[in-house]
């Protein structure tokens, strides 16, 4: 509402918030840079090592989860939903975070399955991490 003042709430969600933003922009760039550099390799007809070799990136914030991009995006949805729960509490705003959110299965899942097909490794690296938590157990790369 207008003239509300910004709560603590408020400063931590924002906070929150651009973490978030940073992290999903880390993400974005890793995962370029990963590609950019694969495909000079590929194209210049220079030997492939590692995770080039593997045909996927599994380092840097890759190596916390599948989708560390759409996990701080989801994120970021969930921050900006909650900005109107001490105004609103549960409101219709909510569901739109929710449904949004409900795209993004499907979305890595067929991503997911393009890539396993083209690059037998990735299998291993589904069973070792979480699509969108940073849980889940290492990952080693094939020199």
């Amino acid at each position: 509402h207008r003239g509300t003042p910004m709560t603590l709430f408020d400063w931590v969600l924002g906070v929150v918030f651009l973490i978030l933003l940073i992290l999903e922009s880390q993400a974005d760039n890793e995962q370029f840079e990963f590609q950019t550099e694969k495909w000079r390799k590929i194209k210049a007809n220079l030997p492939l090592h590692g995770m080039e070799k593997d045909g996927f990136n599994s380092a840097g914030l890759w190596a916390a989860c599948r989708h560390p991009n759409y996990a701080c995006e989801q994120g970021m949805w969930i921050t900006f939903a909650c900005f109107s729960l001490p105004l609103a509490g549960m409101n219709w705003s909510l569901i739109g975070c929710c449904l949004l959110m409900s795209l993004f299965t499907p979305s890595a899942q067929l991503s997911e399955s393009i890539t396993a097909r083209k690059y037998p490794a990735y299998k291993k690296y589904c069973n070792a991490k979480w699509m969108f938590l940073p849980f889940g157990g290492s990952y080693a790369v094939d020199k």
